[in-house]
């Protein structure tokens, strides 16, 4: 929007004086009303401006961060699909809420413990109604990991020791990330992160 520059009678300007009208100044034009240097910013102007920003930073935000995301809960919960679903589903949470989450130290570490307990709900759902075991098989998902052995030994942790160890090494998270991201103290991280290595390398050995 091109705004054009007229002059201001000094004899109607506002009183700076009056509590009454409050102007926030933004690289020389003004925000609710108050003129300066000629120029007026519509508050209309300002919401399409700022809609338009946030969107560009969600969109960005996305873009950097859904794939790597929705491979991270694939490991996780055990199916590259389910994975999906549940980014799909933690992404479009955050858009909602894009105005908190944004402010957030660690946005991903939001999406990832959204993802992670939508993932585990429809687990839990889908072996409820199926009376199946709580650990997915994946002998339908061969082309969803490099390494079918170890995606076998981590469908066979916890997922409580899953997730620790799919956010330290997948994700590359420090200890505090990875206790931030899933609600839970850096000392109970370290504990599962440890507990969940030995039983993955313990299942390895005996793979092979």
């Amino acid at each position: 929007m091109t705004h054009e520059a007229t002059e201001v009678d000094e004899s109607a300007a506002v009183d700076p004086s009056d509590t009454r009208v409050e102007s926030t100044v933004v690289e020389g034009a003004v925000v609710e009303g108050t003129v300066v240097e000629g120029t007026a910013v519509e508050d209309a102007d300002l919401t399409i401006v700022a809609d338009a920003t946030a969107k560009a930073r969600f969109e960005q935000f996305c873009a950097d961060e859904h794939a790597s995301m929705a491979n991270a809960l694939g490991w996780a919960l055990g199916s590259h699909d389910l994975g999906r679903e549940a980014a799909d589903e933690a992404f479009a949470r955050a858009y909602e809420r894009w105005d908190t989450v944004d402010t957030m130290s660690n946005p991903a570490g939001w999406v990832y413990r959204v993802g992670l307990n939508w993932g585990r709900r429809r687990i839990w759902r889908r072996n409820k109604e199926r009376q199946l075991l709580s650990t997915i098989d994946l002998d339908d998902q061969h082309d969803a990991y490099v390494d079918e052995d170890l995606a076998k030994a981590l469908a066979a942790l916890p997922i409580k020791f899953r997730s620790v160890v799919v956010l330290r090494h997948l994700l590359g998270y420090s200890e505090r990330d990875t206790a931030e991201a899933l609600g839970i103290s850096p000392g109970t991280a370290k504990s599962r992160m440890s507990r969940g290595l030995e039983r993955l390398r313990t299942h390895l050995e005996t793979a092979s």
